[in-house]
């Protein structure tokens, strides 16, 4: 903290995640091999001031270096069988008796002549206006990854056949190094709602 602004600074030294699923051909699924710097370096400069409905940023700067991403099929197809149970649970719960009664209540709600607008669209509309934050300098740095996926026969399961994405990976060729990048995102004098921010940040991404 100094005069009149307070500074937040968060450094990741290193980053990694293990794969410890038996004979899998990558030991590792996630890492930086840059080790020279920080992994992910957060700054953050926000200036004093007595008035709480709006924030005032003056500085906001993320780096996250490079990162090697490294699975096979093997790894692919334990981490369907891990989820399979929370996608069938999702789909026994979507019934006939279940779509009809939601209908039934939507129909009486928004059958109304003086109806105010749904309280979702009130939310967004309240949470838009409220609680703005400026921010002075926002600066995002490049995200650049590194794809590695190896190929290998297996037989046919039966938790993956309603996975889309994983009939698509039993079809993919072996992947080495391939570079994937996010560009940045830089802009300057942002004066938006958190969820207004973080949903052009989101976009910008996807």
């Amino acid at each position: 903290t100094r005069e009149a602004y307070h500074e937040f600074e968060f450094k990741l030294s290193t980053f990694q995640i293990d794969n410890f699923i038996h004979a899998a051909e990558h030991p590792v699924l996630l890492h930086s091999p840059l080790v020279t710097e920080p992994f992910l370096h957060l700054s953050l400069v926000r200036r004093l001031q007595d008035n709480n409905d709006t924030h005032d940023i003056s500085y906001i700067a993320l780096r996250i270096l490079e990162i090697d991403i490294c699975f096979d099929r093997k790894t692919a197809e334990t981490i369907a069988q891990f989820i399979s149970p929370l996608h069938k649970a999702q789909e026994d719960q979507t019934n006939e008796s279940w779509v009809q009664e939601l209908t039934s209540k939507m129909s009486l709600n928004y059958s109304k002549s003086n109806r105010r607008a749904p309280r979702d669209i009130e939310k967004f509309i309240h949470s838009a206006n409220a609680c703005r934050i400026h921010v002075e300098h926002l600066h995002l740095h490049p995200i650049r990854l590194s794809l590695t996926f190896t190929q290998e026969w297996s037989r046919r399961n039966q938790e993956t056949e309603g996975f889309v994405f994983f009939q698509i990976i039993r079809g993919m060729a072996s992947i080495s190094e391939a570079p994937l990048t996010f560009t940045s995102f830089v802009v300057s004098h942002a004066f938006e709602s958190p969820t207004s921010l973080m949903g052009i940040i989101s976009a910008h991404y996807s």
